[in-house]
């Protein structure tokens, strides 16, 4: 549906490129996306995975690229299952609305302006400590090296957006404790 209200817009006031990609591991397909964008003339790049979609009408979260923030990410309900996991970036949404600075967004509903994927050779890496023990994610990473170039990170904390992941109800069924871990990824 939004790709077909997308494409009879005629009053859109940017160009408007539309793709699909998929691969493993997710580092290596967005460095594919980035590649593709920096080849276009286009001065954004939206990324939306597969699992995710906004809950505005196309149009309106379009429009946030006329915002020009350097990287705007969205943010997505996440159910923390493993105890074990690291303390996301940001566990509760401020109480302020607009978008606002942070450390990092997830990747999975970003816009990233032209200027920050010129200037980020491999932009998405995930990163690996001298043991080759998974240390940091390529959505934390390209947000720590971003700002490292001294762009700037924000979060639309009042404009989430939907977040589809299978589970199995049987990791959850009889713990109380999952309610409570929800937070926002």
């Amino acid at each position: 549906m939004w790709r077909e209200q997308l494409l009879t817009d005629t009053n859109l006031p940017y160009s408007l490129i539309m793709g699909y990609t998929a691969g493993y591991p997710a580092s290596s397909t967005r460095n594919k996306i980035a590649k593709l964008f920096l080849q276009s003339n286009a001065d954004f790049l939206i990324m939306l995975d597969d699992d995710q979609w906004p809950l505005l009408p196309p149009r309106q979260f379009l429009d946030y690229v006329l915002l020009d923030y350097d990287v705007l990410g969205f943010p997505y309900p996440s159910l923390r299952i493993n105890a074990a996991d690291p303390i996301p970036w940001y566990p509760s949404p401020p109480t302020a609305l607009g978008a606002q600075e942070v450390d990092a967004v997830g990747t999975g509903a970003i816009i990233i302006a032209r200027r920050v994927l010129a200037a980020i050779p491999q932009p998405f890496t995930d990163v690996f400590d001298a043991d080759g023990i998974f240390s940091e994610g390529e959505d934390l990473s390209f947000c720590r090296r971003a700002r490292e170039h001294g762009f700037t990170i924000h979060c639309a904390f009042d404009k989430p957006v939907a977040h589809v992941k299978p589970a199995n109800m049987l990791l959850l069924w009889g713990n109380p404790r999952w309610q409570k871990e929800a937070i926002m990824k």
